[in-house]
């Protein structure tokens, strides 16, 4: 895995879609809730507005899924969603996205070796996706209590 640091996230409105989903049901949620968000671009007539963001916030039996793009305007007929600012763990994953749930596991545990408090989200920004995964190019954030 990437070398992990710490970092501050800004505060930013992502624009997108929003799922709620049981956690053993997290793999399908996710694809759902991109398909639903590349939809609602489609229909707003956005082809691209920047790196795609996923940010997965735990919740007890559920997981709750935002899929979306960093954008100050809120299209007809899409959702706005507040990301505060936060402290973080940062590792930036090269690879394959099936390997993302073992930097998201990874992540807790060195919080948890460093005694930092997690605050439940997991962001995943997609920074290049390619055909061939080594190519794949993610930054994934462990929010931290400060």
């Amino acid at each position: 895995m990437a070398e992990v640091q710490q970092t501050t996230l800004n505060a930013v409105q992502l624009v997108g879609v929003r799922r709620r989903v049981p956690r053993a049901d997290k793999a399908k949620g996710l694809v759902d809730a991109q398909r639903a968000f590349w939809d609602a671009m489609e229909q707003a007539g956005i082809q691209s507005a920047g790196s795609e963001m996923v940010v997965y916030y735990d919740l007890d039996d559920e997981v709750e899924i935002t899929v979306g793009v960093m954008m100050d305007v809120i299209p007809h007929g899409m959702s706005g969603y507040w990301m505060a600012k936060s402290k973080a763990l940062l590792a930036r994953h090269r690879g394959g996205h099936s390997d993302l749930p073992a930097v998201h596991v990874e992540l807790r545990a060195q919080a948890d070796a460093k005694n930092l408090a997690g605050r439940g989200y997991i962001r995943e920004l997609y920074r290049v996706v390619a055909d061939v995964p080594q190519l794949n190019v993610v930054d994934v954030f462990y929010d931290i209590s400060a």
